[in-house]
């Protein structure tokens, strides 16, 4: 067998291109490229790892630069994976590895059945898409010898109070999917240039050029201006530097990547869609599929969902039940607490009283809470004790 070595945290990054393409980063120094060498299987490759689905090993390739290993995979079935590594079983004997953080040591030969092609679930429905066709050999080493930093380690530059701006795409760089839809250049065809709502797809470019600056490893920080000003031009309320809200941010931003990329040349005229006593899920598909009839984009396909709203007429008892687009879902921050102080006195006079701090909702507080706090501390029962306030913050029981 050949001699194996079992490395501990290596660092890594996957991608998908396209459909049909799995293109692996593996971050190793030293390497010497006369003896090492990539194993190709259909179900595993070595440094071993099980993909997710089958391989063709023999289109799969591999080369060394300076600092890294990169492995393209052709997938046999043109199929998102949506990870690289396929689910490990629990009596099997290979290393459950957490993307490349380790590497198992191979035996000299196990036979094993292959196992059924299953096809995931996939988180985008979009169709798949041709790419670009890959770089040269020498404008790729010619790329490597310029970077700086790891693909992803790219900061922002802060232009003025706009780190609002900065944490609102470094968020979506990190989004896998939109990370890949933008780093092929197959978005261009669905560039929609008539939509009056959008930029003509000058948003879209300025974030494909952003997001793909912030993945090259070439610069150590970026600076953001472009795409800033693009957005200015649409939302005047974001010219200048000032601070804004990050989340009132993004839902321009993704509304006008949306518009760019929306594939409805034409909207036809729609109405809402009612329940009429008709089961949730067939008004919600036939609300969706009207939604879809004016907004279909990626953005729609990854970001947006369904609100159920449904309303009871008071006079008649009629239920209507609807179904509602939504881009973003507000979550509610937890109430924010406020501390009383409480003296007790307690029944017996020659007892001294007793100083507690009791934490209350600062909304919507009674007098029962701080009660039943002071009862489980005094061991009285709620109804025996009497609540007096003598100034703000300042309560005697």
């Amino acid at each position: 067998p050949e001699p194996m070595v079992n490395l501990q945290l290596v660092k890594n990054d996957s991608y998908e291109k396209g459909t049909d393409l799995m293109v692996v980063n593996v971050y190793v120094k030293s390497v010497c490229r006369e003896t090492a060498r990539v194993i190709f299987r259909e179900q595993d490759f070595t440094l071993i790892f099980q993909t997710r689905n089958l391989i063709q090993p023999e289109q799969c390739s591999y080369s060394f630069t300076p600092s890294r290993l990169d492995i393209s995979l052709k997938k046999r079935h043109s199929q998102r994976w949506g990870a690289l590594e396929a689910p490990v079983p629990q009596d099997s004997r290979l290393a459950a590895c957490g993307g490349l953080d380790t590497v198992a040591p191979r035996a000299d030969h196990v036979s094993k059945p292959e196992p059924a092609v299953t096809t995931p679930k996939p988180t985008c429905m979009v169709q798949p898409m041709a790419h670009a066709p890959p770089a040269s050999k020498e404008r790729l080493e010619e790329e490597e010898e310029k970077k700086v930093c790891l693909p992803g380690f790219t900061g922002l530059v802060n232009l003025g109070n706009t780190c609002f701006m900065n944490s609102v795409i470094q968020s979506l760089s990190n989004t896998r999917e939109l990370r890949d839809y933008f780093h092929d250049r197959a978005f261009e065809a669905e560039i929609n240039c008539t939509n009056p709502l959008g930029t003509g797809g000058r948003l879209a470019i300025g974030f494909a050029v952003l997001l793909r600056a912030l993945w090259k490893g070439t610069h150590h920080a970026f600076q953001p201006s472009k795409l800033k000003a693009i957005v200015a031009s649409k939302a005047s309320q974001f010219t200048g530097y000032a601070q804004h809200d990050a989340q009132e941010f993004m839902a321009f931003l993704l509304d006008g990547l949306h518009e760019d990329l929306n594939r409805i040349q034409n909207k036809p005229y729609t109405e809402s869609v009612d329940s009429d006593g008709r089961l949730d899920e067939v008004v919600a598909e036939e609300a969706w599929q009207r939604h879809k009839m004016r907004n279909d984009s990626f953005i729609v396909d990854l970001f947006q969902g369904q609100f159920k709203s449904k309303l009871v007429c008071p006079m008649c008892s009629k239920v209507s039940i609807t179904f509602d687009p939504f881009l973003y879902l507000p979550v509610p921050l937890p109430q924010k607490q406020k501390v009383l102080t409480v003296f007790y006195f307690a029944k017996e006079p020659h007892k001294k009283p007793v100083k507690f701090l009791v934490s209350v909702s600062k909304e919507n507080s009674r007098a029962a809470e701080v009660l039943e706090s002071i009862s489980r501390s005094v061991r009285v029962k709620p109804e025996n004790l009497t609540l007096t306030a003598t100034s703000p913050g300042l309560l005697l029981v």
